[in-house]
């Protein structure tokens, strides 16, 4: 019997596959391009270097989000088997938000002295830094490269001034400390005070801590620039004559991930390449559905690579 519940989940996947038959019968993809890319050893050794990059800091930025007392960098290889068995859960299951609970739940059992609500906080606060990266990113190569985005003066003056009010919040947390009026030491009682509780102390030590907010930044940056670079790659090899701009291919392919950050299809399927082939053609590369299809393609092998250490955590836990 179908599964009413299932429905969203098909409506996604068809959306996006008639976007890729749409790009298909236009021309928009080449079978000769992709299989020149998934068929090139090089190419994909360094992809999973810089995928292994990418999640070594995704794994430094949860450890520190996480807020554990006394910690150090011991843990971070549990945390990097974690995450690479979670993103195995999202490219197999459904929907990727199994993969997100099937983190937090591990995480919740890392360490003694961790407080279980900072892995569901840490979960969101990677997703806000990532976004704010991504739109710091697009920004400041937007206005170096105007003619790329055709955004009028008063919509970029309020994007700006909404970032820059966030940095200066970063630049003077002691301040606003004082002003939200938090403290450490108030007792809360019962489960949804204790849950606001935590989340007060959280935030406490988030803006009492002198370097983990720019550490956080810092390691989203490197998390972009690893994908940046892993695009770039892909558009040299089946575009060898293409000369790329950094930052014109910064601002476009920030843009492009964005894109499929929208839930309306099923992981970027059909989205993401309508999404690259016209962001792309704005640097005239016109084979960007091609490039988004190698990324999309290595990407999943990476993390389906994930298996490993996701049968690694079932036989610790069995």
């Amino acid at each position: 019997m179908f599964n009413s519940r299932k429905l969203p989940i098909f409506l996604k996947l068809a959306f996006g596959l008639a976007l890729i038959y749409w790009l298909f019968q236009k021309g928009g993809l080449s079978y000769q391009n992709v299989k020149i890319g998934l068929l090139n050893g090089k190419l994909a050794v360094v992809f999973i270097i810089l995928a292994l990059v990418r999640l070594g800091l995704a794994s430094f930025r949860t450890k520190d989000l996480l807020q554990i007392e006394g910690a150090s960098n011991k843990g971070i290889g549990e945390i990097l088997i974690i995450s690479w068995a979670s993103i195995f859960i999202s490219c197999i299951a459904p929907i990727s938000i199994f993969g997100e609970l099937f983190k937090i739940k591990k995480l919740m059992n890392f360490k003694e002295n961790l407080c279980r609500d900072n892995t569901i906080y840490a979960a969101i606060f990677s997703k806000l830094y990532s976004i704010i990266t991504l739109l710091t990113i697009v920004l400041i190569a937007a206005f170096f490269t105007p003619e790329l985005i055709p955004i009028s003066r008063s919509n970029y003056t309020i994007l700006v001034g909404s970032l820059l009010a966030l940095y200066v919040v970063f630049l003077f947390k002691n301040y606003f400390v004082s002003f939200l009026g938090f403290n450490k030491n108030d007792d809360y009682q019962g489960f949804f005070q204790r849950r606001w509780g935590n989340f007060h102390r959280y935030i406490l030590k988030m803006l009492e801590d002198k370097f983990l907010i720019w550490r956080s930044l810092f390691f989203s940056i490197g998390i972009q620039v690893s994908n940046i670079v892993s695009i770039m790659l892909i558009i040299k090899l089946i575009n060898p004559s293409v000369e790329v701009g950094i930052l014109e291919l910064a601002c476009v392919v920030s843009i492009g991930i964005f894109s499929m950050l929208v839930p309306i299809s099923f992981y970027g399927l059909g989205v993401g390449h309508l999404a690259f082939a016209s962001l792309l053609a704005l640097i005239n590369i016109e084979n960007g559905a091609d490039v988004f299809t190698i990324f999309f393609a290595l990407s999943f092998i990476f993390n389906f690579i994930g298996v490993i250490p996701f049968l690694i955590l079932n036989r610790r836990s069995a």
